[in-house]
């Protein structure tokens, strides 16, 4: 069996990448209290709201239901003006007629 032993280079570059590490390790972070200005450290907190109210309106059920039947009336109507097109007679009965009479003789 072939054994490929690492460069030192490679050893190098570990060890300086560990090296970097630990001493990133070891830096002092600031307290984020120290950043606070005395006036809202002692503020009291603020009044909580529900999200609904604070991302978009919402509509009221009323005006919603309202705007709905008005949207679905106008709709059945249409249906009901689109079904009786459908239903009227094609041919007047005057064309039928003389049709009718063409096919017997």
């Amino acid at each position: 069996m072939i054994r490929h032993r690492a460069s030192p280079r490679g050893y190098r570059k570990w060890l300086a990448l560990a090296a970097l590490l630990a001493g990133a390790a070891c830096t002092q972070v600031p307290e984020l209290d120290a950043t606070i200005p005395d006036h809202l450290r002692n503020a009291p907190y603020p009044e909580l709201q529900p999200l609904d109210d604070a991302l978009f309106d919402v509509p009221l059920p009323q005006a919603q239901s309202a705007e709905i039947e008005k949207s679905l009336s106008a709709r059945a109507a249409r249906l009901q003006s689109r079904a009786r097109a459908l239903n009227a007679t094609v041919i007047d009965p005057t064309t039928r007629e003389r049709m009718e009479t063409g096919v017997t003789q």
